[in-house]
């Protein structure tokens, strides 16, 4: 069994990572930072112990050759690199502070990434990032109450919410979080803090979501995140899977998605326990593709686990896209009848597609504006799809409808990325939408939580939004062929 890490983060920060061109180069007033930070040696006696010594939790084989995996691909990219290895409690808030000086008068459009990787733990709603030299001494801290406990980690671990806080909250400076970690509480199953509804609620909660930030789990709620694997026992699965995705180049936004589908393949093939969680800021959702923050493609990363190839939920290679003009609209679960065009300036209203409520319903929306028809077409095509598979899917009724320029610029959306929002108080809707978005990798789906409808969550109700601009990133080109 591979070891596991209570907590690892993975900050990173973006605006796009468009495939560039040498005549796309980055604009020289935006700047490119990265902080690194990795703590293995968790009682600093320079050398890895595969058995805890107490009072300090138990070493970990990767953090730090995670960081060397990761900074090839930074340093390609234009980073200035901040990298710490082994940092006590002082030296990660000193390392922090510095770093988040560094990013304060960042210009319009720059790029700020932070990885941390060691051990940590979520307790009562909180994220703990666990320093080195932290002495942890388990039967000492059970016996103390709940508010005891959490005093403890505050005062001895460090806060990943408090080191959100300090880096830059500006809407135009793309902040992309990725925490590689468990997400699990310290204490055992028999403890009073799984009887307690409250803290049981609370170990679920995730870090709050900043405008300007896209934040990324390694792992859902609860569970642990992976230190090795049998296949690549040099790094973590996560790390492994975003340096991979990385090296691809690409816009940020679907790097992100990438990762969120590869390392799902990965535990519905059996091979992890978990899989990621990914939660969109607003802001970041209305950052436009451009090119002169673009990550260019990487050919030195050393090859490792090969890319899972299938996943039950994918769809068939072949697949065949429906054209606009066959879906279906359907006035009742019996009868069907085409639309009368398949355009989209013809097409400003809701269309029908499945009219069934044995599962979650879907809204897909489109957006209008320039690229329309493609979005257009697109979304009905993989309304159409979702519709033939909506018992797999465990969606019910299914409907598209355009969303106009003006309420998307002036209104409360401002979307540009294909989205996909659920309730955060209804957590199995997550799961539907991980499903479906890993079914359609080519769609770069970026899970929101939603406010439901008219700002009240809505069981049982999830939405997607095709925005992208497909005449720029030809995702509409990666439909399945006929």
């Amino acid at each position: 069994m591979s070891m596991t890490r209570l907590l690892c983060v993975v900050l990173l920060a973006s605006a796009s990572f468009t495939i560039a061109s040498p005549a796309l180069a980055q604009s020289e007033r935006t700047h490119r930072v990265a902080l690194l930070i990795g703590n293995w040696d968790y009682n600093m006696n320079r050398k890895f112990d595969n058995e805890p010594s107490d009072p300090f939790v138990s070493d970990l084989s990767n953090p730090c050759r995670d960081i060397e995996r990761l900074r090839p691909l930074l340093e390609h990219n234009r980073f200035k690199i901040h990298e710490y290895c082994n940092s006590d409690r002082a030296a990660f808030e000193r390392n922090i502070d510095e770093f988040s000086n560094s990013t304060k008068k960042l210009p319009k459009g720059s790029i700020v990434f932070v990885y941390y990787a060691g051990h940590g733990i979520q307790y009562l709603g909180q994220a703990f990032a666990l320093p080195v030299l932290i002495r942890f001494d388990r039967n000492t801290i059970e016996q103390k109450q709940t508010k005891e406990r959490l005093k403890f980690f505050k005062d001895n671990a460090n806060s990943i919410a408090r080191l959100l806080e300090r880096l830059n909250d500006d809407d135009n400076i793309a902040l992309v979080v990725a925490l590689d970690n468990c997400r699990n509480s310290p204490f055992g199953e028999d403890s009073e803090e799984r009887v307690d509804d409250e803290a049981v609620y609370n170990n679920a909660v995730s870090i709050r979501t900043r405008p300007n930030t896209l934040i990324q789990y390694a792992t859902t709620a609860g569970d642990r995140a992976g230190d090795s694997s049998i296949d690549n026992p040099e790094n973590s699965p996560y790390a492994e899977v975003l340096s991979q995705e990385i090296a691809k180049g690409g816009d940020i936004g679907d790097i992100m998605s990438r990762v969120d589908v590869e390392i799902y393949k990965r535990y519905n093939s059996g091979k992890l326990d978990a899989y990621t969680e990914t939660n969109t800021g607003p802001a970041f959702s209305a950052l436009k593709h451009s090119p002169d923050r673009a990550f260019d493609p990487f050919t030195g990363l050393k090859p490792s686990m090969p890319a899972m190839t299938a996943v039950a939920v994918a769809p068939s290679q072949a697949a065949k896209p429906a054209p606009a003009a066959s879906i279906t609209v359907v006035p009742t679960a019996r009868s069907a009848t085409p639309p009368s065009t398949s355009s989209a300036s013809a097409s400003r209203h809701k269309i029908l597609v499945r009219n069934i409520y044995d599962g979650t319903s879907l809204d897909i929306i489109w957006c209008e504006g320039p690229g329309e028809e493609e979005r257009f077409r697109y979304a009905s095509w993989i309304a159409t799809d979702i519709a033939r598979r909506a018992r797999e899917f465990e969606i019910g009724r299914i409907q598209i409808k355009p969303l106009s320029q003006l309420k998307n610029e002036h209104g409360r959306y401002n979307v540009y990325r294909n989205l996909m929002r659920y309730d955060i108080e209804y957590p199995d809707e997550r799961k539907v939408l991980r499903r479906i978005a890993a079914a359609y990798p080519q769609s770069h789906f970026l899970l929101q939580r939603g406010i439901g409808v008219g700002g009240r969550p809505l069981q049982n109700y999830v939405s997607a939004f095709i925005c992208e601009r497909f005449a720029d990133n030809n995702l509409a080109a990666d439909e399945p062929k006929q």
